[in-house]
């Protein structure tokens, strides 16, 4: 008799950033940054480049926006580059997260009902992630202890 052992698989889906610097997702996040007064975009908040991308975290058929201020070619585990992560309501735009990070990937896991992210931060290794779960409590996606 032999056993055969079982593992869940995860499935991800990899961040795609369309770079923008207009529209009415734009405006809202470079509204955002103005008011917290972000000051890491080297090139200036007026002529501001960013790359979206909008994915349904939550189901319920709004997407979710995660940025990325500034035209970025590259952020790998020698560069990590600020990728922040908003809800939409309405014609507004509420931070959920900020991360320094080479990448970003949507897990199918979720927490609460609300998809679990993968979150590349560290400077030493390309392949390893955190994860970050959303908490009702507080608003925010908050990394998960290990």
């Amino acid at each position: 008799m032999s056993l055969i052992w079982s593992s869940m698989a995860l499935a991800v889906e990899r961040t795609e950033f369309n770079f923008v610097d207009q529209g009415l997702v734009y405006e809202k996040i470079r509204q955002e940054l103005v008011q917290n007064e972000l000051k890491v975009m080297k090139d200036g908040i007026e002529n501001l480049s960013m790359g979206i991308y909008e994915i349904d975290l939550n189901s319920d058929s709004i997407n979710e926006v995660i940025s990325l201020p500034g035209r970025t070619d590259k952020c790998d585990a020698s560069r990590l580059c600020l990728m922040i992560l908003y809800a939409r309501n309405g014609d507004e735009v509420k931070r959920l997260g900020t991360f320094r990070a080479h990448d970003i990937h949507i897990s199918d896991k979720k927490t609460q009902g609300i998809r679990d992210l993968f979150v590349f931060e560290n400077v030493r290794n390309n392949f390893r992630y955190e994860v970050y779960s959303y908490n009702a409590v507080t608003g925010q996606y908050e990394q998960k202890d290990n």
